[in-house]
């Protein structure tokens, strides 16, 4: 590894052997921001990997409370891990795109509650990686949803969902 001003350059290299796929799960755990007494912000001056990583007691809910889940339509949900604003000022920035399946009375109260609400949500890709999304510093709200019943027997009936926070993904350690 090299470093300078600072920053650890290390080698990132890809095994074309490896699987890697695309996508996430079809279940996305949530909670409302309340819930959790504390959520550790990894130290940036770490190697690539642990500057986004945490483990599982740095994740720490409020007595009794815990994540709740919701079962989202599989191959039209995507995770987005961006950047914002110009340059040496760019600060990272996360998105979540789903589609919560159904439009059902329970899936239009849901957004209807939680519309406003700073939330954490977790999700794990296809390589079984968790991935938090929100901080108790920046927190994930829902920027857009829509929903629709569809025209067409084949047509999707629900909620197209857009979650979006000012804050960097960080991965659960295995």
């Amino acid at each position: 590894m090299n470093t300078f001003d600072g920053v650890t350059i290390e080698d990132i290299n890809n095994c074309p052997d490896e699987d890697f796929g695309s996508g996430i799960s079809t279940q996305l755990l949530y909670a409302p921001a309340i819930f959790f007494a504390s959520i550790k912000i990894p130290d940036e001056d770490l190697g690539f990997e642990e500057c986004i990583t945490i483990t599982a007691d740095d994740l720490v809910f409020k007595d009794q409370l815990t994540w709740s889940l919701i079962d989202i339509l599989i191959d039209e949900n995507e995770l987005k891990n961006l950047s914002d604003g110009v340059n040496q000022r760019k600060k990272d920035k996360s998105e979540l795109n789903f589609f919560l399946q159904g439009f059902k009375k329970k899936n239009v109260g849901f957004l209807k509650k939680i519309k406003n609400e700073p939330m954490i949500f977790g999700i794990t890709d296809l390589e079984g990686t968790l991935w938090i999304f929100g901080n108790l510093r920046n927190r994930a709200f829902i920027e857009t949803y829509e929903g629709t019943t569809g025209k067409k027997y084949e047509d999707n009936s629900g909620f197209a969902v857009k979650i979006s926070s000012k804050s960097p993904l960080i991965t659960i350690k295995n």
